[in-house]
């Protein structure tokens, strides 16, 4: 009988000690990778300097007939992560949008201007399957 009930003490105790344990960890911040700082590219120049291992890039496309800089980022660095892309014209070019989808580590991706969302745009935007972040900030 004094096993038993010194058995049953124990197992509470146990339980206790986990449940514990378990609302400590939940309670704890969760460690957070910082954010990698965001490279401004604005040239083919600027673009075919990039660094394999760069992760978040902003894309100003200065001329929209040009979708140049995109498919050098692409090329330089193609583990982009984060994506902020403007064009000051607010036309996004369609060669652009088809290169938005080879970007296949990307998980955000901002546009600013006019993204011209027809079917195309959408399939493409579609396949990026680790997307996690899409914002457009329109004219």
């Amino acid at each position: 009988m004094k096993i038993a009930a010194a058995s049953r003490i124990l197992v509470v105790c146990l339980f206790s000690l986990v449940t514990s344990s378990l609302l400590l960890a939940q309670n704890e911040p969760a460690e957070t990778k910082p954010e990698p700082p965001l490279l401004f590219v604005k040239t083919v120049d600027e673009a075919e300097k990039l660094p394999a291992t760069t992760e978040a890039i902003r894309v100003l496309m200065p001329r929209p007939d040009n979708p140049m800089i995109l498919a050098v980022v692409l090329r330089h660095a193609p583990n982009i992560h984060t994506l902020h892309f403007d064009h000051p014209a607010n036309r996004l070019p369609e060669a652009a949008i088809h290169l938005l989808s080879k970007f296949a580590k990307l998980r955000d991706l901002r546009i600013t201007g006019d993204a011209r969302l027809d079917d195309a745009t959408v399939s493409a935007i579609g396949e990026l399957s680790n997307l996690e972040s899409l914002q457009f900030k329109l004219p």
